[in-house]
């Protein structure tokens, strides 16, 4: 399913759309059930690793968790992987850091999903884990501060944002009050809480323990996705333009050179012809006699 125009934040929603959190809870979309799959998927055998073996539960998150130290120790060998990789680890101490992050990749990848297809909605979703890690990479570095980092909401905040500015009048339930309020004003308020508690963080000497760089970066990301068109970017529809674009150029090369060789031919023989040229012509007669 391709994008619809987008609304603008001071429009009324479109007739066809529904809204936001529904009652009942209908199956998610493919892409979004896969990645709600792959957090519970990779949450279990961690926490079996923690609980038996805590020294290898220190590597893996060495290894696949978000660790500034990591990256310093390993220069110029960057585990570019770790980008992506943290968003699958959850604290294992709290699993509440898993359930929230589920519960809002389920409403939030959902709608986003269905608004965008599956393509642009993971795009979306990865990207913004990808640009929070970086500002939260760039600032661990600079800063000193080696704790790793792990968890998926710098990617779920960054779809919240992203259908925030999308649907901004979509109204959410606030459950369990019979009140709903736009979407708009929940990633406002929202994002407000991050900037507060990260400012909070940094003057008790970041000791929370919450990434909030990550969710910043990640909201920030979302918002950008959408301002600047990018959630409209199909990767299979570039990647068959650049092919024809390829083919195109290619054939126009092809028969640049064939002109030239068939004028020496005139002007000198066939038989000054190279063996590459007599390849080229060769393939060149078996491409005109298709039909």
């Amino acid at each position: 399913m391709g994008a619809r125009s987008y609304q603008r934040w001071d429009e009324p929603p479109p007739p066809e759309y529904g809204g936001g959190s529904a009652p009942g809870l209908p199956s998610p979309p493919l892409a979004t059930k896969r990645l709600l799959w792959a957090n519970v998927l990779a949450f279990v055998p961690v926490f079996g690793i923690w609980l038996f073996a805590t020294d290898t539960y220190a590597r893996v998150l060495d290894v696949l968790g978000l660790s500034p130290e990591t990256w310093q120790r390993w220069m110029p060998w960057l585990p570019v992987w770790q980008l992506g990789t943290y968003s699958f680890l959850h604290a294992v101490r709290d699993p509440l850091h898993l359930v929230f992050n589920l519960l809002g990749l389920y409403f939030f990848g959902s709608m986003l999903e269905r608004r965008l297809g599956a393509q642009r909605f993971l795009l979306t979703y990865f990207g913004a884990v990808a640009f929070g890690a970086l500002v939260f990479l760039a600032a661990g570095l600079a800063q000193g501060n080696y704790v790793p980092a792990v968890g998926a909401s710098g990617g779920v905040l960054g779809v919240l944002v992203a259908c925030a500015v999308l649907e901004p009048h979509a109204p959410i339930y606030l459950f369990p009050l019979p009140i709903a309020i736009p979407l708009r004003w929940l990633a406002l308020g929202y994002a407000a809480l991050q900037l507060l508690s990260a400012a909070i963080d940094v003057k008790s000497g970041g000791g929370s323990g919450v990434a909030y760089l990550i969710h910043l970066g990640g909201m920030a990301f979302g918002f950008a996705a959408v301002k600047t068109g990018l959630v409209s970017f199909d990767a299979s529809a570039w990647w068959a333009a650049r092919r024809r674009r390829v083919e195109v150029e290619s054939g126009v090369r092809d028969d640049e050179r064939l002109d030239q060789l068939l004028e020496r031919i005139n002007r000198e023989g066939i038989g000054k012809l190279s063996s590459a040229d007599r390849s080229f012509l060769k393939r060149m007669s078996g491409r005109t006699k298709r039909p």
